[in-house]
């Protein structure tokens, strides 16, 4: 049988891929992908979206069986598949998102970052479509996923552009409240595009509706507190001293509520992942930027990090992690900082371990993650303090910041009392500046 110039299949073999498919017992992953293959030379128009779904399917990891390469393979299949679907197909849109998301993470994974960065560029481009077409959901993270790549290449006016076209879309119709994910991650990106007095006018917005929401209690004080610590940074680098330091005091006031109180209801652990973002993102002119080389869209939860990216900030840490102990192995920031003996360093480096444990704690552990997490924190208060001691300018600043970071991982910790104690004494060390 040959139709369309597609080749020849046997009726045979034709009927066994149908009989497969409508089988009482139900096809396996494989059997599926190879039914809809024999039909797709059949009957292209009509099997393309089934056989892109049938080998997005048999590329999920299965036991330790699929390797990358192994999903690879499959994923290229799929995307081919998935891209010749007709475009007035229903959702298509979707299925080459959810085809090509794939393919890019798994291309990522095997450090092909060139082609995993012009993979998302391609899904970016399917978001639009989709828009155009009035496809709405699982499409929004083409032009999301751009954004990140954008931002792990250090491309972030390119990255805050791709975010602020995504948000004019879908922000009109958050009914939920869902998009404070994307807006922080344009507030850090406009930050790090050096437009920070945008940054904070992003930043100011929702803390406005924070402010609302907190009257009403839909959110929790926490999460605010978080917020408003990394507003008045970016109020500083706008040069608004005064505005900064009504923020700092509005974030005292909260801890001091949740010190005397609590929160005043019990909130679902997307604290924990907020805690973590913001912990990062406050703290991001920590992290050294060699030109040239990629590092994580700070602003955006570790989920959304590139996955080679991920495993490379937290394994060159050399921090305790669920796959592996702590290591103080050559090359580490552990083994770094161990042989470190001048103090400013020491505390950068001190201060750079205790966030990526907390990062990684809040991200992986949840609600457990301040007993093996806080220790470090400790370590970067007892460093930025000897510096202090020494020091004027350079180990008051450092003293701040260590402070400032222990207070947001025990208010994450609920820890109250105790974040009171250390943010009050920032904020005393910066009335001295």
């Amino acid at each position: 049988m040959t139709v369309g110039g597609q080749d020849t299949v046997g009726y045979e073999l034709e009927m066994w891929a149908r009989t497969i498919l409508i089988g009482s017992r139900g096809p396996s992953p494989y059997e599926k992908v190879m039914a809809y293959r024999i039909l797709t030379r059949v009957n292209h128009r009509a099997y393309q979206a089934h056989l892109a779904k049938a080998l997005l399917s048999l590329s999920y990891p299965s036991g330790h069986h699929a390797s990358p390469q192994t999903r690879l393979a499959l994923l290229e299949e799929a995307a081919a598949a998935a891209r010749s679907v007709r475009r007035d197909e229903p959702r298509r849109g979707e299925l080459v998102v959810q085809t090509l998301d794939s393919y890019q993470r798994t291309l990522y994974q095997l450090g092909r970052r060139a082609e995993g960065l012009a993979v998302r560029e391609e899904m970016a481009t399917a978001n639009r479509l989709a828009f155009t077409a009035g496809e709405r959901g699982w499409v929004e993270r083409g032009l999301r996923s751009w954004a990140h790549g954008l931002a792990e290449e250090g491309r972030h006016a390119d990255a805050a552009a791709a975010l602020t076209e995504l948000l004019d879309v879908i922000l009109r119709e958050d009914a939920w409240g869902t998009c404070t994910w994307d807006r922080l991650s344009l507030t850090a990106e406009l930050d790090a595009a050096g437009n920070t007095d945008a940054a904070v006018k992003t930043l100011s917005a929702i803390l406005d509706e924070d402010r609302a929401k907190l009257a009403a209690d839909r959110t929790s004080l926490s999460v605010v507190f978080h917020t408003l610590i990394w507003h008045a940074l970016l109020l500083d680098r706008a040069g608004r001293a005064d505005d900064a330091d009504a923020a700092r005091r509005e974030a005292l006031d909260l801890l001091r509520r949740l010190a005397a109180t609590g929160e005043p209801k019990h909130w679902s652990g997307y604290q924990f992942s907020y805690a973590g973002v913001l912990l990062a993102v406050q703290a991001s002119n920590a992290e050294p930027h060699t030109a040239g080389r990629p590092r994580p869209a700070f602003g955006v939860d570790p989920d959304q990090w590139s996955p080679d990216l991920r495993e490379r900030y937290f394994d060159e840490s050399g921090i305790a992690r669920r796959e592996a102990p702590a290591s103080d192995r050559p090359g580490t920031l552990r083994d770094t900082a161990r042989r470190e003996h001048r103090l400013p360093e020491l505390a950068a480096l001190r201060r750079r371990l205790a966030i990526r444990t907390g990062v990684y704690g809040l991200w992986r552990h949840g609600h457990r993650f301040l007993e093996p997490a806080l220790p470090a924190f400790d370590d970067s208060v007892d460093v930025a303090r000897r510096l202090h001691a020494r020091t004027t300018a350079t180990g008051r600043r450092a003293l701040i910041h260590a402070l400032t970071d222990r207070a947001m991982i025990l208010t994450a910790g609920h820890r109250y009392p105790d974040a009171l104690s250390d943010y009050h004494e920032a904020l005393t060390l910066h009335s001295t500046t």
